[in-house]
């Protein structure tokens, strides 16, 4: 049966953003917060997005409360909420959604802890496509016993053989705990590493599992061993350590950091991608961003890095943008596909979606354009169709922190070709401006793919007061009175793009 809440829902649009307005809960989860941990195509087209709903403890702050995880089924076409579902579980652990690749329904697997008995099992459970969850058809598996594993200490993943294949880290134990097993319930493999064969490390990202090879299968999980260095290890299909690689870090006067939402990736047989933080050496001039770096598996070193630069990377009076990569996926035709999200003074969010080939050469890179709120991603997913669909929590913060308008989920969707599906091509930018504020000189910076012809400034009545053809990454607006104007940006072909900017 599906289980939901019995409360009201109103479906928020903005700037063609589509979101699930959260004001109506507030009463039920008091200092709410969101996570988006997944997305899936379902088989009628729509997508499956599933959240996890928890809050702080008021007098606590570092005790969270886990109310459950909210299913939500999109429309991708004119962005709707179709249809919802929660499963209430008050329990702070990762999962599973995934689509059954033997059957007509859908997978949600999950570990369950019970601190009473001191023991963990996993939970298989079967819902279709109307999001109606099969009584009778429940898996329950035993995993753990005389112990239970730490609250979102776990991750997952469905191999191409229809396995799920989990890591569960008991600390009082001090061990990793991975484990293969079909959808049936047969346990296929189980390992067991202390932290001194596979160290544990410290990440916020939670999908640290992934398949390292296919042809023979592998797994690799990865976690940062110092602030500056990423582990990787490599397991077979039985779970068997076979090495554990460090990347390379040597970059072009960069530092890369790690820890924070860090990715890796299998490209081929023969290299894999990780993207990361950096930040330049240079403490003068300042430059921050992410990059995506292809390593060759044989001996870790780098055979091409990109660097993404933050927006407001180099910020005159000391603070300084940071960025953080969302995610990154390989399509069938090898091109690679990386979302990262660029903040200022946490304040403002953007994220960037970008389409690459198989040596990284930057095919078209995509803008989300918004005003005065922050966009936090979680999800980048190549959906079955080719479209590019990218998820997260948006939400308005003070400058004070405090949050001034409530989380809500947002959604975009891309063909593979950049351009927005449906009416997303409204929110969507072929370049990016910054800084804005802005006080002597405006800089742009444009997709590889797209020409510029002029770029238009605006006062309020409509006057023109800037226009210019030529070296358009930097605009002259020192002249300019402090206000608000409007930026036109115009490409070769006659597309323009309207935008406000503050002059300081």
């Amino acid at each position: 049966m599906k289980k939901s809440f019995l409360l009201a829902f109103s479906l928020l649009a903005t700037l063609a953003l589509s979101a699930q307005s959260l004001d109506s809960l507030e009463h039920y989860v008091g200092c709410y917060s969101l996570d988006l941990k997944n997305m899936i195509q379902l088989r009628d087209g729509s997508v499956l997005a599933n959240c996890q709903l928890y809050s702080f403890d008021e007098e606590n702050l570092a005790y969270v409360i886990d109310y459950g995880n909210r299913f939500l089924k999109i429309n991708q076409g004119i962005p709707a909420v179709l249809d919802s579902a929660f499963i209430e579980d008050h329990d702070m652990n990762n999962y599973l959604v995934e689509r059954n690749p033997f059957d007509n329904d859908n997978i949600y697997a999950r570990a369950v802890r019970d601190l009473d008995n001191l023991k963990t099992d996993l939970c298989i459970q079967f819902f279709d496509d109307q999001l109606v969850f099969q009584e009778g058809k429940e898996v329950w598996v035993p995993l753990l016993n005389d112990t239970v594993f730490g609250s979102m200490a776990d991750s997952y993943l469905l191999d191409s053989q229809g396995d799920i294949v989990l890591r569960l880290r008991v600390k009082t134990r001090r061990e990793h705990h991975f484990f293969r097993i079909g959808i049936d319930g047969a346990v296929k493999a189980h390992s067991i590493y202390s932290y001194d064969d596979i160290p544990a490390g410290y990440r916020l990202a939670d999908r640290d599992l992934v398949v390292f090879n296919e042809d023979p299968l592998e797994y690799a999980y990865y976690r940062e061993g110092s602030h500056q260095v990423l582990q990787i290890a490599v397991l077979d299909s039985q779970l068997n350590l076979q090495e554990d690689l460090v990347p390379s870090t040597s970059g072009d006067n960069v530092d890369y950091q790690f820890g924070v939402a860090d990715q890796v990736r299998s490209l081929d047989n023969a290299s894999f991608l990780v993207a990361s933080q950096f930040h330049s050496k240079d403490y003068i001039q300042i430059k921050t961003g992410v990059r995506v770096t292809k390593y060759d598996k044989s001996n870790c070193q780098p055979l091409k890095t990109v660097y993404f630069i933050s927006a407001h990377s180099t910020i005159p009076n000391g603070l300084w943008g940071q960025a953080y990569p969302i995610d990154i996926q390989v399509a069938n035709n090898g091109d690679v596909y990386f979302a990262y999200h660029s903040d200022f003074d946490a304040l403002l969010g953007q994220v960037v979606v970008v389409r690459m080939d198989h040596d990284l050469n930057v095919i078209w890179q995509r803008y989300c354009l918004d005003e005065g709120d922050m966009r936090l991603g979680s999800v980048l997913k190549i959906l079955e169709d080719e479209t590019i669909a990218v998820g997260g929590v948006v939400f308005g913060l003070s400058h004070n922190n405090i949050i001034v308008r409530p989380p809500n989920y947002y959604f975009l969707f891309l063909d593979n070709n950049g351009v927005g599906v449906g009416e997303h091509a409204d929110l969507l930018r072929p370049y990016t401006f910054y800084p804005n504020p802005v006080n002597e000189t405006l800089s742009i910076h444009y997709s590889p793919d797209v020409k510029l012809d002029c770029v238009e400034i605006f006062d309020l009545q409509g006057k023109k007061v800037v226009s210019q053809r030529n070296n358009l990454e930097s605009i002259r607006t020192a002249e300019l009175p402090s206000g608000v104007y409007s930026i036109r940006v115009t490409l070769e072909g006659g597309q323009s793009y309207t935008d406000k900017i503050v002059k300081q």
